[in-house]
C-alpha cells in the first residue's frame, strides 16, 4: 500500500541528466584467509541495510516518478568465471534494472585482472560493481567500495554488525536550488540575460572531433576501454613536477589530454595552426554547498558537463608545461568562482540549448581516491580500483577517467563506438602516454 512506502524526492534535473548512464567499478582485493561466498553475500546484506543509498529504487507518484526505498530486502549477487573484464563491464555498461529494485549489482570473480600483490593478503578476488547513475556519482561509488572493505572486514573477523548508517543520502535539490535562483536572477533582468546569452554563444562552436571523425557505419553501439596504469615512480614524479609548475593535475592531464586530441585530428585530415579543443568537465557539486560541503553525503552530486575550451597551437608541444599554466588558467576560471553555476543557468534560458554533447572529449578527475576506499581493515586489503560508465547511451566521443590510488595514477579512456574504432582508442592511450612522459623530460 503506499501509505507503507517511504518516498524520498521527486526525480530531480540532475538525476535526469544522468540517468541514461550506467557505471562500473572493479575492485581488486587482498584477504589474509580464503573467502567463502557467503562472507561475501552477508557482506552485501549488512551492506545494503546500512548505506541508504543502496536501498532506493524508482516509483511513480501522482503521474511523476519519483525516488523511494525499496519495500523489501533484496540482494543483486552472483559468482562468475571465465570471462574477461571486458566481458563483465560491457554486460554492466548494459545491465537492464529492475526499477523497484535494486538499482545496483554485485559480481565476484577469484583471481585479479589488475594491480600488485600484497604479501600478507594472499587470497585475491576481484569485484566488479554496477550501479544506476541516477542514484550516485563518482565520490558516492568510491565511498560504497570503502564501506563494502570495512563491512567484509567486520564478517570475516565475526564482529557484531549494527544497522547504523554509514553516511546520509540527500537529494540533488540542493545543488538544483542554487542553479534555479541564478536562472530567477537572470530572467528578472533582461539586458543582463541578453548579455550573458551572447557572451557564452560567442564561445560555442561544433565539435572539432565530430566534424573530422565521421559515425562508423554497421557497426555494434557500445562502450569501450584504453586503460593506462602509470607506475609509482612515474606517478611521484608528475605530481612532484605539478607542484613545482604550481599547477593541478587535473589541469596538467587535460593540457596533456588536448595534445593527444589535437594529434588525433590532424591525423584525421583536419589541418589548422590552432585548435579551439573544448573539454568538458565533471565536477563535484557538494563544493558549492557551503558549510555542507565537507560532508559525507551519498547521491548523484555531479555538475551537467562544464566546459573548457583552450587554444591549442601546433607548437604547444614544444613547451608542454607553457600550456599547461595556459590551461590551468582556464579550469581555474570554471573551478574557483561560481562560473560552472552561472553557465548551467545560462543553458536553462536558453530554449532547445542543443550544446551539450559538442565538445571533443570529457574528463572526469576524481584525484586520489585512497582514503575513501581504504577504511584500515586488518583482514582484507584493496589493492587495485578501476571504474567506468556506459557512455554509448548519448551522443558521446572520449571520456577520461583519471583518479590516483595508492600512489598510482590510473587513467581509463572510455570511448563511444559510435564515432571511435578500437584502434583509434589505442592511439589515444599511446598518445597520453607519450605526452605525460615527454613532460617529465622537459627541463624546468
Amino acid at each position: 500500500m503506499e501509505a507503507d512506502i517511504k518516498w524520498l524526492w521527486k526525480k530531480t534535473q540532475t538525476e535526469e541528466f544522468y540517468e541514461p548512464y550506467t557505471t562500473s567499478y572493479e575492485v581488486v582485493l587482498g584477504t589474509r584467509q580464503p573467502l567463502l561466498e557467503d562472507h561475501f553475500t552477508c557482506a552485501l546484506r549488512h551492506l545494503f541495510r546500512k548505506v541508504p543509498v543502496l536501498r532506493t529504487c524508482y516509483g511513480e507518484r501522482n503521474g511523476e516518478m519519483w525516488l523511494r526505498e525499496m519495500s523489501q530486502e533484496k540482494i543483486d549477487f552472483q559468482v562468475i568465471e571465465n570471462v574477461t573484464r571486458e566481458d563483465v563491464h560491457k554486460e554492466l555498461h548494459r545491465y537492464s534494472f529492475d526499477m523497484n529494485g535494486p538499482l545496483w549489482c554485485v559480481k565476484l570473480l577469484r583471481g585479479s585482472v589488475g594491480g600488485d600483490s600484497v604479501q600478507e593478503y594472499p587470497h585475491v578476488y576481484t569485484v566488479f560493481i554496477g550501479i544506476h547513475h541516477v542514484i550516485t556519482d563518482g565520490t558516492t561509488n568510491m565511498m560504497i567500495c570503502g564501506f563494502l572493505v570495512q563491512v567484509l572486514d567486520d564478517v570475516i573477523a565475526g564482529r557484531p554488525i549494527s544497522d547504523e548508517q554509514l553516511a546520509v543520502f540527500v537529494s540533488p535539490e540542493k545543488t538544483d536550488a542554487i542553479i534555479n535562483k541564478k536562472v530567477e536572477t537572470l530572467r528578472a533582468n533582461s539586458e543582463l540575460l541578453f548579455r550573458q546569452i551572447k557572451e557564452f554563444q560567442a564561445w560555442q562552436q561544433k565539435s572539432l572531433f565530430k566534424s573530422t571523425y565521421k559515425k562508423n557505419e554497421d557497426t555494434t553501439l557500445t562502450t569501450g576501454f584504453e586503460t593506462i596504469d602509470f607506475d609509482y615512480d612515474t606517478t611521484a614524479s608528475f605530481l612532484q613536477r605539478c607542484r613545482a609548475e604550481g599547477v593541478t593535475v587535473n589541469s596538467a592531464y587535460t593540457a596533456i589530454a588536448n595534445l593527444a586530441m589535437m594529434d588525433l585530428l590532424i591525423d584525421g585530415g583536419l589541418g589548422k595552426d590552432t585548435y579551439n579543443i573544448r573539454s568538458d568537465h565533471v565536477f563535484n557539486a557538494r563544493r558549492y554547498w557551503g558549510e555542507d560541503s565537507g560532508g559525507e553525503y551519498l547521491g548523484c552530486h555531479v555538475m551537467p558537463l562544464v566546459p573548457v575550451t583552450v587554444e591549442t597551437p601546433r607548437n604547444a608541444r614544444e613547451n608542454i608545461w607553457n600550456y599547461v599554466r595556459l590551461t590551468n588558467c582556464e579550469l581555474r576560471k570554471k573551478i574557483t568562482t561560481d562560473a560552472a553555476l552561472q553557465e548551467e543557468a545560462i543553458k536553462k534560458c536558453i530554449p532547445e540549448y542543443s550544446g551539450v554533447f559538442e565538445f571533443d572529449y570529457t574528463v572526469s578527475n576524481m584525484g586520489d581516491v585512497t582514503r575513501l576506499v581504504m577504511k584500515g581493515s586488518q583482514n582484507v586489503q584493496p589493492i587495485y580500483i578501476f571504474r567506468s560508465a556506459a557512455i554509448h547511451t548519448v551522443p558521446a566521443t572520449f571520456c577520461h577517467f583519471v583518479h590516483t590510488f595508492r600512489s598510482r595514477l590510473a587513467v581509463n579512456i572510455l570511448y563511444s563506438t559510435e564515432r571511435i574504432k578500437p584502434e583509434t582508442a589505442k592511439q589515444c592511450g599511446q598518445l597520453i602516454f607519450k605526452y605525460l612522459h615527454a613532460s617529465l623530460r622537459e627541463s624546468e
